[in-house]
């Protein structure tokens, strides 16, 4: 990004871009209420962007010579009357190949369930997140954390509707960078016109 490259005291001009060779294997089963996929995954990346210490010790975004990322997602979505549920499950191992240690931030477990009630014009729904703990700088350890998100939105017409959402519903204090501390609970209104 223009932040990587220029940020006022950590950008690093001399980032070049990042490549990558993926090779994946997809499962996917639709029954006639639900929809099952299974994929498992092996990236190669030369020139992974990613924050490390230059030479005098400061930390920018910086080119990894190489990265390797395997793992495996499973989602599920199902529907039951008024009622979806959507599951999604990822595993992760990572490894930066010049140190033989885990890239930085990255989990090996997450998790994202949500579920949805339709009633007449209105949708009511949840949706619970766990990020796994993963390390950070100075083989800092982030812990791993719950966020629980809710929503509703009502149609009021074919073209018009307006959403709510509390977003970390329950004020959950978590890091998913060493030093950045996240928001707190959050509120947003939102009103969509298709034309």
């Amino acid at each position: 990004t223009f932040n990587d490259l220029y940020w006022p005291g950590s950008g690093n001009p001399e980032l070049q871009p990042e490549s990558s060779t993926t090779h994946e294997l997809l499962i996917r089963h639709k029954g006639k209420d639900s929809l099952l996929e299974v994929s498992f995954f092996d990236t190669d990346v030369d020139d992974l962007i990613a924050w490390s210490p230059n030479a005098a010790g400061k930390w920018q975004p910086a080119n990894i010579d190489q990265a390797s990322i395997q793992g495996a997602d499973i989602s599920l979505a199902i529907t039951s009357g008024d009622i979806d549920h959507q599951l999604a499950l990822t595993y992760v191992e990572t490894e930066d190949q010049a140190t033989d240690k885990a890239l930085l931030r990255r989990p090996e477990w997450s998790a994202n369930y949500s579920l949805y009630y339709n009633w007449q014009d209105w949708q009511f729904g949840s949706m619970v997140s766990y990020r796994g703990s993963s390390k950070d700088s100075g083989d800092v350890t982030l812990d791993s954390y719950w966020l629980v998100d809710l929503s509703a939105s009502y149609r009021v017409n074919q073209k018009l509707t307006l959403a709510a959402k509390v977003v970390n519903a329950l004020g959950e204090n978590y890091e998913s960078a060493l030093n950045y501390q996240a928001d707190d609970t959050r509120y947003r209104v939102k009103l969509s016109y298709a034309f």
